[in-house]
């Protein structure tokens, strides 16, 4: 018998899968701090669900991380198609440009268009994988005053695992917001997309303790139960009277 996000089995299923890479966290939510995971060609589509966040009142701040180099990235080649016509030819990244790079340069116009200034966003372009995202985040003191994180990122319950492995992150309350790119495809239909199959497949063997080699045996990931997680995100829900009752207090603000 298996464990994991709270979540025991025999074997994986499809019905497991989806509880734990598909959680349902509140998304009327506030938080201090929203942190956008690099993800390659959705970079900058996540970004903007993230600063559509901002000028919600949802989130205080942002910080992007990754530095991966986006074309040199296998999964490029695949979710490519997914976003003809999401971007224009001058948004799409450049040969050798990294994630940090290629948002940093993007991004203004859809801030400006938003309203929302420059100064709420800072870039980080040093990390390569998941556990690095975490480790260079302890640079800002914007996140690591924060009392609540609002991850922005593809699948991102590993993200959510990576971060309740480090010290800051711990007792840091968080939301999960998920950009999945398949157009038409949700937590209700994903098995039966291909492409998006073979991301969620890839994606939970990672963290499937059935796995020998998962981050959580590798020392990159802790453990969650995601049920109390969600409970948890609950108090960071923004009432009918538009007041917040999470925990937080947008540093640097």
């Amino acid at each position: 018998m298996y464990s994991i996000g709270g979540y025991s089995f025999e074997k994986a299923s499809v019905g497991v899968m989806t509880d734990v890479m598909f959680p349902l966290f509140p998304q009327n939510t506030t938080a201090d701090v929203g942190v956008i995971l690099g993800a390659g060609i959705a970079s900058l589509a996540l970004s903007w669900k993230a600063v559509e966040a901002v000028e919600k009142g949802q989130v205080g701040f942002l910080i992007f991380s990754g530095g991966a180099v986006v074309r040199d990235l296998p999964e490029t080649a695949v979710f490519k198609k997914f976003f003809d016509g999401v971007y224009t030819k001058d948004q799409m990244p450049k040969p050798g440009e990294t994630e940090k790079e290629w948002v940093e340069r993007c991004l203004p116009e859809y801030l400006k268009k938003h309203g929302v200034p420059e100064n709420r966003v800072q870039f980080e372009g040093a990390s390569k994988n998941t556990k690095q995202n975490f480790q260079n985040l302890e640079k800002f003191p914007e996140y690591q005053q924060a009392g609540s994180v609002n991850l922005f990122g593809l699948l991102p319950t590993r993200a959510l695992m990576t971060m309740r492995n480090t010290q800051s992150g711990k007792n840091k309350m968080a939301v999960l917001t998920d950009l999945f790119p398949f157009a038409g495809v949700d937590r209700e239909n994903w098995q039966g997309n291909r492409d998006a199959r073979e991301l969620v497949f890839f994606e939970f063997s990672k963290i499937d303790p059935a796995n020998p080699g998962n981050y959580i045996a590798k020392g990159d990931c802790a453990d969650v139960n995601l049920k109390a997680e969600i409970q948890m995100a609950g108090k960071l829900c923004v009432p009918a009277n538009g007041k917040s009752f999470g925990a937080g207090h947008h540093p640097g603000f």
